[in-house]
């Protein structure tokens, strides 16, 4: 009886572990960090100077981190019409939502047909997204 006992109460203790551990590593719940429109157009900036002294290296990688900041910027507008408490605020959130994509798109497809070509509608199309960054 006392080895039944013993035996049961480890393999209760390995079990509060075992979630413990798995409760302990839980990933935080997803978050839309907002964007601010300063980072975001020196960004821009850093980038139109990379096209400019032709180091596609680093054009490249901020061209990644722009990327981020306009997918963390559509994330806060997704979650805003997630959250929206009126049919107005939704509609808003939408639209926004449509143009942003719009731009982008716009954007990336400057970037493949070549950045140093279409810097002046990559950084106008950049920048015109960055104007509507709430």
């Amino acid at each position: 009886m006392k080895r039944l006992f013993l035996l049961c109460s480890m393999l209760l203790a390995i079990a509060a572990a075992s979630v413990a551990q798995t409760t302990a590593h839980t990933p935080p719940l997803d978050q839309a960090t907002p964007v601010s429109k300063s980072e975001y157009m020196a960004r821009v900036h850093e980038l139109d100077a990379a096209i400019a002294a032709n180091n596609t290296p680093q054009a490249e990688m901020l061209f990644g981190a722009v990327n981020q900041l306009v997918n963390d910027e559509m994330k806060v507008v997704r979650y805003k019409m997630r959250d929206a408490t009126s049919t107005t605020e939704r509609d808003r959130c939408v639209a926004l939502t449509k143009t942003q994509r719009a731009l982008f798109s716009k954007a990336m497809g400057y970037k493949q047909t070549g950045m140093t070509e279409n810097r002046t509608q990559l950084i106008a199309t950049l920048n015109e997204f960055g104007a509507i960054i709430e």
